[in-house]
């Protein structure tokens, strides 16, 4: 028979020895899930201790402001202050004419004049003296007006309240009997909290204006000792050098300072004609610098006069003060605060002012900045 016996090669299984044949592979699916997973679980942290550890409130620094303008249409010939030049009560801000036809008469007469002003010198010290101070009366009457007209306003808004106040039990009753919607009844709160909230916005304006005609008044006085020097016989040296000697030495007037401090804009240039509703320049009085923060109404219980709290600026910086005053109407929060599509919110009005001198230093440079204000609650 035939042999079938086959020689068979024998296999040879090859294989590699996994350790140290690579390095191991990175997953960034896991990395990538955990950084997500971590940065989810800090800003949850973050947002319980910062909604239970502290009070958080949006503010804004403010410090005594004056807007400049004048009571009629004028043209303005020069500024005598430059911005962020000091100025004191009285001193001269700019020259201007009111009539149009009177500055005709004043260029033409070669625009030299400078007689609207003498000089009064005793010693060796010369004091300014403005022979047209006219303009004190009127802005004098002016501010009275306004305190007049917010007299009535406030009288006016007293009688609505008490009004829509004598309705508030009869409304409480038919709430209860569900014969009225709260909603209804919350909307007659919220005009009332609106009206005081007004009311109190015309007093403080009354008392702004009080304090301006005081401010006017003792600059008249000024005025007043000016000339009663020169009646008793003191030399006055007029500086007046090209007047055509026809009047249009009178036609140049002077607007002086109504309170000191420091001049931070200038809106209008030299030879513009500046309209008694517009704003001329405006000048900042930097000694009462404050903070007005929203609180909200729910924190409110954790705040107390004289409490410090930090104060957060925009560009990262701190500094500290604390509570110097409570507004008790609530306020709306205002826009640059409140969040799109979200019912208007009313907060508690709340006055922060600088721990110390430096802090009130750097306070100046953030007027009218958004800034936060934090205190722990424990």
């Amino acid at each position: 028979m035939k042999s079938v016996n086959f020689k068979r090669q024998e296999s040879v299984i090859r294989y590699a020895d996994e350790k140290g044949s690579g390095r191991k592979k990175i997953n960034w699916d896991r990395i990538i899930y955990f950084l997500i997973l971590g940065t989810l679980i800090f800003l949850l942290i973050r947002w319980v201790v910062l909604n239970t550890v502290y009070i958080e409130a949006n503010g804004q620094v403010v410090f005594e402001s004056r807007k400049i303008q004048n009571v009629d249409d004028s043209r303005i010939i020069e500024f005598k202050v430059h911005e962020g030049d000091e100025v004191e009560i009285g001193d001269t801000l700019f020259t201007y004419i009111n009539d149009e036809d009177d500055f005709q008469r004043w260029s033409g007469g070669g625009g030299n004049v400078a007689s609207g002003q003498s000089t009064l010198s005793v010693g060796d010290i010369t004091i300014n003296k403005i022979k047209s101070p006219d303009w004190i009366d009127r802005e004098i009457m002016t501010t009275k007006k306004h305190i007049s007209l917010n007299r009535t306003k406030i009288q006016e808004s007293e009688k609505i309240k008490s009004v829509i106040a004598s309705n508030l039990d009869r409304m409480e009753q038919e709430v209860v009997l569900d014969v009225i919607p709260k909603s209804k009844l919350d909307d007659h709160y919220l005009k009332i909290a609106d009206l005081e909230a007004e009311i109190l916005q015309m007093k403080n304006e009354n008392g702004f204006y009080a304090q301006y005609i005081n401010e006017l008044n003792a600059l008249k006085a000024k005025q007043d000792a000016i000339d009663d020097a020169e009646n008793k016989g003191i030399n006055l040296s007029n500086s007046s050098s090209s007047g055509s000697g026809d009047g249009e030495e009178e036609l140049l007037k002077y607007f002086m300072s109504p309170i000191d401090g420091t001049v931070t804009r200038i809106f209008k240039e030299s030879f513009e004609v500046a309209l008694k509703s517009e704003e001329i320049m405006s000048i900042h009085k930097p000694e009462n610098i404050k903070i007005k923060a929203y609180v909200e109404q729910e924190d409110i219980g954790d705040l107390r006069i004289g409490d410090e709290l930090d104060v957060i600026f925009p560009d990262g910086t701190d500094s500290e003060g604390f509570v110097d005053k409570f507004h008790f109407t609530t306020s709306r929060l205002p826009e640059e605060f409140q969040k799109k599509y979200e019912p208007t919110t009313r907060t508690i009005l709340v006055d922060i002012v600088p721990k110390n001198p430096e802090a009130a230093k750097k306070w100046q440079a953030y007027y009218k900045m958004g800034v936060i204000v934090r205190k722990s609650k424990f």
